[in-house]
């Protein structure tokens, strides 16, 4: 008797569905409230990133280092690229976010 694979087929869709969801659920909008995390654990590169990019500052972030700001994704993405800096949609209860576009109220 063979086994059928459609179990372990189903899980490996089932993971690759969920990484997807994960992935657009904390891409970085092209402007708005981003949280920016070195992964250095080095605050001032987040801080020059964000000075360099014209983001103004709201919070400190989550994690060590981290920050949350207000800018442009395009103005950010290749400094902080190339700092070692992560960016990710900052989650609405980090930032105290009002509406849609991130815009804090």
């Amino acid at each position: 008797m063979s086994r059928s694979t459609f179990p372990g087929a189903a899980m490996g869709q089932l993971i690759a569905v969920a990484l997807v969801i994960v992935a657009i659920a904390l891409w970085p909008p092209q402007r708005g409230a981003m949280l920016m995390i070195p992964l250095t654990g080095h605050a001032a590169d987040a801080i020059n990133v964000a000075l360099t990019g014209r983001a103004g500052v709201l919070a400190a972030g989550p994690f060590p280092g981290s920050m949350i700001v207000m800018g442009d994704r395009t103005a950010l993405g290749r400094a902080a690229l190339h700092r070692g800096i992560l960016l990710l949609a900052a989650p609405g209860a980090l930032c105290n976010a009002g509406g849609a576009d991130g815009v804090p109220s």
